[in-house]
């Protein structure tokens, strides 16, 4: 059986960095369906004309200024959000920066520590708001844009790969939390992308031959040529399978754009019970906490 998009006519989705990249393309694909969205970032010129777009294919489309790491604005935002649009069905947390590249002891520790505060703390904030409404209607999903350097090391990319770690064990312990109010919760991978998201942004930039961010894009290079790339709709694609709630049996999960949903929803109560596609050690490691 197939997810039913038919079922996301009317639902309200929040996505987070939407002016552009990854974020545009997920919050259009959204619409195309028939999901009012509310895009949000901190370029205006950038929204604007993402909103248009959208609106161009007749779809329902609103934007808010956001600084995701501005407890008090991203307060404000979601508050004016439920008081326009009544609930919030879908919120995808997709802001995020690439952070200083370099060994770690060399790179700056604010900006560092900035990249950890705006992809873990900036989808904390946003999450929190979402769940007050979403606990109380009991319905709702949450998706967090990751990436498979939490999953992996990325050295020289320590703030990254670590604030998406965390952004993967964070989705993993809300999701058992919010079990018993129905709401889902989803980390996704989106694969390599060219031509969109933080690669297309870092490509942009001058770099020196040999420097960290000359060796980044050189890997990106070695990947596409290997094969190993994804078109950003794949992203944007699963986005919308998972916000149909057709595979809610993968709650708190790390998916990823290369993953066939139907196959893993297959194997689901497999994945259940070894507790597959989460962060962990060996399950002998440590007693789970949720059994007691």
């Amino acid at each position: 059986m197939n997810p039913d998009f038919s079922t996301l006519g009317g639902q309200v989705a929040v996505v987070t960095g939407a002016g552009r990249g990854i974020g545009e393309i997920i919050a259009r694909t959204l619409a195309n369906a028939g999901v009012l969205v509310v895009l949000t970032g901190r370029s205006a010129a950038h929204l604007d004309a993402a909103v248009q777009n959208i609106r161009n294919s007749g779809g329902q489309a609103f934007s808010m200024t956001l600084d995701v790491t501005d407890a008090p604005a991203v307060k404000r935002c979601f508050e004016q959000i439920i008081e326009q649009f009544d609930t919030i069905d879908l919120l995808v947390n997709n802001a995020g920066n690439m952070g200083p590249l370099g060994k770690t002891w060399e790179v700056e520790p604010n900006q560092w520590w900035n990249t950890l505060e705006t992809h873990l703390l900036g989808s904390f904030l946003c999450a929190r708001a979402a769940l007050e409404v979403m606990t109380r209607h009991r319905r709702g999903r949450i998706i967090n844009i990751v990436s498979h350097a939490g999953v992996y090391r990325w050295p020289e990319a320590s703030a990254y790969s670590v604030a998406k770690a965390a952004l993967i064990k964070f989705t993993e312990n809300v999701a058992v939390e919010a079990k018993s109010t129905r709401v889902k919760l989803f980390s996704l991978h989106p694969g390599i992308v060219i031509g969109a998201g933080l690669v297309s942004h870092l490509s942009e930039q001058p770099s020196i031959p040999g420097s960290d961010l000359a060796k980044l894009l050189a890997w990106v290079e070695q990947q596409r040529l290997a094969g190993n790339s994804v078109p950003p709709s794949a992203c944007a694609q699963h986005v919308l399978e998972l916000a149909t709630g057709h595979f809610d049996a993968l709650n708190g999960r790390y998916l990823t754009a290369h993953d066939d949903l139907s196959v893993l929803l297959a194997q689901a109560p497999q994945i259940q019970r070894s507790d597959a596609l989460t962060l962990r050690l060996k399950p002998t490691d440590f007693n789970d906490p949720t059994d007691r």
